[in-house]
């Protein structure tokens, strides 16, 4: 199975940003091509995660993430990690950039629902250990899917990957969001299943040994299973690239 994957100009521009940062070495160009580049990954970003540093989030006061994480100071420096890795998922990961905007937004609004302090750390914590693992590691095997509904991204954040592990052997791995204070359990709902490439019609899943049936036509796959209780990862889902 090929995994074709192209790269969009806003990825050129960062790139060759990076090479300019190479050129130009320690000089004081080097401080304004970082700056353009972190003002590049704000614009994009449209993040609502809070900013504790400027004088105007005490508007923000009511608002419980805001609340929790600049009032605590290790929740303050997790929060700039979070910042600081998502620039760097934007400058080194292969993975495509339009999935890294919609992961981290789809993120934030999951976190933005936490009701404790405990919630946010964690959520927080497991949210750096993703952007590593997206900068990390070699994306360019692993085409990502985002599932639809009505038309319009599904708003339980349910995401499905297709990782080719070596030439015969192809992992499945699909994750839907539930609620981030629930337990860990049930704070989201998984799907795992490893098979060769020639049988990627049917799957089943490790843990529920739900059976699904799959579906791919270019950039659209479809998830079907017939029994009502496995459900919840069927549907359209659509190729992120």
């Amino acid at each position: 199975m090929k995994l074709y994957f192209e790269d969009i100009s806003m990825k050129a521009q960062i790139l060759s940003a990076k090479n300019v940062i190479k050129y130009v070495g320690t000089n004081i160009a080097t401080v304004f091509v970082i700056a353009g580049l972190t003002n590049m990954a704000h614009a994009n970003t449209q993040s609502i995660l809070p900013d504790c540093d400027q004088d105007f989030h005490q508007k923000f006061a009511s608002k419980r993430l805001y609340r929790h994480v600049c009032q605590d100071e290790q929740l303050k420096e997790h929060n700039e990690e979070i910042k600081a890795q998502y620039l760097q998922a934007q400058l080194m990961s292969n993975a495509p950039l339009k999935l890294l905007l919609l992961s981290q937004q789809q993120w934030e609004s999951f976190v933005n629902k936490c009701k404790t302090k405990a919630c946010i750390a964690q959520q927080y914590e497991q949210r750096i250990d993703e952007l590593v693992y997206l900068t990390s590691m070699n994306q360019s095997l692993t085409q990502h899917f985002v599932r639809y509904v009505d038309g319009k991204v599904d708003p339980q954040s349910t995401s499905l990957q297709i990782q080719q592990l070596d030439r015969n052997r192809i992992k499945i791995e699909a994750t839907q969001f539930r609620d981030p204070n629930n337990s860990d359990a049930a704070r989201y709902a998984h799907l795992r299943s490893y098979t060769m490439a020639d049988a990627l019609q049917e799957i089943s899943d490790l843990d529920s040994r739900c059976q699904y049936k799959i579906k791919r036509k270019f950039s659209i796959l479809k998830l079907e299973s017939d029994e009502e209780i496995c459900k919840r990862f069927a549907g359209t889902y659509k190729l992120y690239d």
